[in-house]
């Protein structure tokens, strides 16, 4: 009997110490997310690296992985001096489509890398107690315009896409693709909050970051591929020279 309850003893400690092992302190050289958004200097910092991500590495970005390149070469609008031995664009050129192709599986996760990163920010700000409305507004309405614009260039591209808007895996692992007229329209209602949320003037001299007009211009494209060509007028009548 007094064995059994040593070895009951031996257990419970064993248990109890190795819930005290893993629950350990932040690392040293990160910070926890709720930190990020507990002021507005750290939101920025995560802002700023969602566009960091755009300009190096979307389908937006100038370079021989964006989309201008591709889909140019794929239509024979451009030519493709790439190496065979690289695959992925000299494939699309040669109208050969792969699924190992790596260039589009690239365009693909990096989109939903930073999609993710828009997720985050807007979940952030809207939770976040330290950071003032105006200033959440505006981290919210950019995030909702940039998560808006991958969006709608990869249903461009790819016609059907998974849309999410939570950065929870165990919700994400499962969605499927939605329909590419569902996934407009939802584009369609995260630009109509963008616009409630930016103001009309920009936010440096340098007017590097989007603005109202810039989400109004951005919808009047989608309300287009919708065929709202009322809505669509009506919004680039509204858009004047700031």
């Amino acid at each position: 009997m007094k064995t059994n309850k040593f070895i009951i003893s031996i257990i419970i400690v064993t248990f109890w110490s190795c819930e005290k092992s893993i629950d350990v302190d932040f690392p040293n050289t990160q910070i926890d997310v709720t930190q990020v958004f507990e002021n507005v200097s750290t939101a920025d910092g995560a802002l700023s690296n969602l566009y960091a991500e755009m300009y190096s590495f979307s389908v937006l970005n100038g370079g021989t992985a964006g989309s201008g390149a591709l889909l140019g070469s794929y239509t024979d609008d451009l030519n493709c001096y790439m190496a065979a031995s690289l695959g992925g664009a000299p494939d699309i050129f040669n109208n050969q489509q792969l699924s190992s192709n790596s260039v589009i599986k690239n365009s693909w996760a990096n989109s939903y890398k930073q999609i993710y990163l828009a997720n985050s920010i807007i979940i952030g700000v809207d939770a976040s107690s330290g950071i003032a409305t105006k200033d959440k507004n505006r981290i919210k309405g950019e995030a909702l315009f940039l998560r808006s614009l991958i969006y709608f260039y990869l249903t461009q591209i790819f016609g059907d896409v998974p849309y999410t808007t939570t950065t929870d895996f165990t919700i994400n692992q499962k969605i499927g693709k939605m329909n590419d007229k569902e996934v407009l329209t939802a584009i369609h209602n995260d630009l109509m909050l963008s616009i409630d949320l930016l103001d009309d003037n920009y936010r440096n001299t340098d007017r590097i970051y989007p603005n109202k007009k810039a989400a109004e211009m951005m919808l009047a494209i989608v309300c287009m591929q919708e065929n709202k060509w009322s809505q669509a007028e009506n919004l680039l009548k509204g858009i004047k020279k700031i």
